[in-house]
């Protein structure tokens, strides 16, 4: 944290503190929203995401996180990539949102420009199954593999026969393609889940983020000419993440201009209309940025965000938190 911006800091944060305690207007603190950090990677999960990674596998499942939770530009889904697999948050009107793993197998043949012949049918044995939808055979040590770790839910239909593979890393490997992973036959005769989510996962979105900037939300995807320069890419979180209507919030990043930069600031209503915020935000000469904003009590309740734009550089940052 920025030296020079120490005292202002924790001035900021002990009128927030005292505010919150005064109103009790702090969210009731739940595990599912508590986030959890991992150093190995740099990222945090949270909410619905942590939810379902704990109870589906965890690490050995999954692999670290190593993006936050992100809006899809392509589609507007929430999704966040582990080193294995990639969650999608699914929101329906009256339902509670929920997790679906998406579909990294076929994004990587696509992405790879991969083709793989369909092969004609065969009878199905203990040891043997084809799949009449993708048109390949699932058997041997992978089907073995497959039965016993829920393979429809986890892996999906295979998109390929058993195929020898150079891959990124420079190994050679038996491999079979399925649309939510890629099975690796290792040299002692286990299998393991390939890297799939590294491959795929945005650039920009794999920026290390500190240990005391946990995600308050989901962000927008970004721009991958950013990954040239890291240096510009904003990082921030909105603290608490989340709070009652009536509840005074503050946004910290950093990443803006060094020498000091004014900062554009606006509110995103769950129901996408916008408001004001009656003051610019200022970066400090190291290019940090706090600002504390309320909720009134009567604005409605559901998931917001804040953009705060560079005015100088345009360096964009939109983070959700929840009114609740």
């Amino acid at each position: 944290m920025p030296s020079v911006s120490v005292q202002w800091q924790w001035l900021i944060i002990g009128v927030l503190v005292l505010a919150l305690l005064v109103s009790g207007n702090v969210a009731r603190a739940q595990s599912n929203v508590t986030p959890v950090y991992f150093p190995e990677t740099g990222h945090f999960i949270s909410r619905e995401f942590r939810l379902y990674f704990e109870a589906q596998g965890g690490v050995p499942a999954f692999g670290h996180p190593i993006t936050e939770p992100y809006i899809r530009a392509s589609d507007g889904v929430i999704v966040q990539y582990f080193e294995r697999s990639r969650f999608e948050l699914i929101e329906r009107a009256g339902q509670q949102p929920f997790i679906v793993l998406g579909n990294i197998g076929n994004d990587y043949i696509t992405q790879q420009g991969l083709f793989f012949e369909r092969v004609p049918p065969v009878p199905d044995t203990p040891t043997r199954r084809y799949f009449p939808e993708t048109g390949h055979i699932l058997q041997g040590v992978f089907k073995d593999y497959w039965d016993r770790n829920n393979g429809a839910t986890y892996f999906g239909a295979p998109l390929s026969e058993q195929v020898e593979e150079v891959l990124p890393n420079g190994q050679r490997k038996t491999v079979q393609y399925f649309e939510r992973a890629r099975l690796e036959l290792e040299a002692n005769g286990t299998i393991s889940r390939g890297l799939l989510g590294r491959a795929l996962a945005p650039c920009q979105q794999q920026v290390y983020r500190p240990r005391n900037f946990p995600s308050s939300g989901p962000t927008i995807e970004g721009d991958s000419e950013d990954c040239a320069n890291p240096d510009s890419i904003i990082i921030g979180h909105v603290f608490p993440a989340s709070a009652r209507p009536g509840s005074t919030f503050a946004l910290e990043a950093i990443n803006y201009r060094r020498g000091g930069e004014p900062v554009d600031l606006w509110l995103n209503r769950p129901d996408g209309s916008v408001r004001s915020l009656p003051y610019d935000g200022e970066a400090n000469t190291e290019g940090y940025l706090l600002v504390p904003f309320e909720i009134d009590a009567d604005e409605p309740t559901g998931r917001w965000s804040i953009v705060a734009k560079g005015i100088r550089t345009d360096r964009l940052l939109l983070m959700s938190f929840y009114v609740e």
